[in-house]
């Protein structure tokens, strides 16, 4: 949940964005997040993640958001693939780019005039808590 706050700040547009549910983020204390499995085909010995996707404002210059999105990605140590974009493409394309840690973290960022998209995958976990659920509260 932090890196999801980390990077909505790097948009500059920390507020006004909602989770592909509709519900506003950061999510209320108390909010339970499912993890999935890191490995679904042997989910019952897999170390576990958590995929949250938000949808927020959109952006007046593309080029220079999802640059900012790469910078943060690559400051983090991610891969960076899926560059996508162009300024002579049709307004409403989104330009996106895709990062992957060396840990399972994986980000797909994607902008575009009307709205940007986070979706954010941590890293993969054997930790206990893992299996019933995480919050704000948990360890």
């Amino acid at each position: 949940m932090a890196q999801m706050d980390e990077i909505l700040a790097v948009t500059g547009e920390p507020t006004g964005w909602t989770t592909e549910f509709g519900r506003p983020w950061p999510l209320e204390p108390g909010n339970v997040l499912t993890p999935d499995a890191c490995d679904p085909e042997n989910w019952r010995t897999s170390p576990y993640q958590i995929s949250l996707q938000v949808l927020g404002p959109g952006t007046d210059d593309l080029q220079a958001d999802r640059d900012a999105m790469i910078r943060y990605m690559e400051d983090q140590g991610m891969q960076i693939s899926g560059v996508f974009g162009d300024p002579s493409y049709p307004e409403g394309v989104a330009w996106t780019v895709f990062g992957r840690a060396a840990d399972g973290r994986t980000i797909h960022y994607g902008t575009g005039t009307e709205r940007r998209s986070v979706i954010l995958h941590g890293e993969c976990s054997s930790h206990p808590s893992m299996r019933d659920g995480v919050s704000q509260e948990a360890p």
